[in-house]
């Protein structure tokens, strides 16, 4: 059940830091008119853009953050196959229920 509740955690912790990020972007895309930003990115110029926004980092981190928790899952449905597959059974059937109304 801890797996399960720091799977929980971890899934929560990404959708803050997406909204995060949508946030900075907007923030962002607001204060900076289209002209200005246009004119300051050049084509094939990426340190100015690595430079001016944390957004580059914070795509790392949520990279990071999937992968592991991509692994964790992984190893738990390797730990017990049986239960995964009657948790995907019964989600299945769930989605099948809720779907038909």
């Amino acid at each position: 059940m801890t797996d399960e509740a720091t799977t929980k955690a971890e899934i929560a912790a990404l959708r803050a830091d997406i909204e995060q990020l949508r946030a900075d972007h907007l923030m962002h895309a607001e204060t900076v008119p289209p002209e200005q930003a246009a004119a300051t990115h050049q084509p094939g110029d990426t340190s100015a853009a690595e430079t001016s926004s944390p957004a580059p980092a914070k795509f790392e981190e949520i990279q990071k953050a999937v992968q592991e928790l991509a692994d964790t899952v992984e190893s738990d449905i390797a730990e017990q196959p049986v239960a995964s597959v009657a948790a995907a059974f019964l989600l299945g059937i769930l989605i099948g229920r809720l779907s038909a109304r």
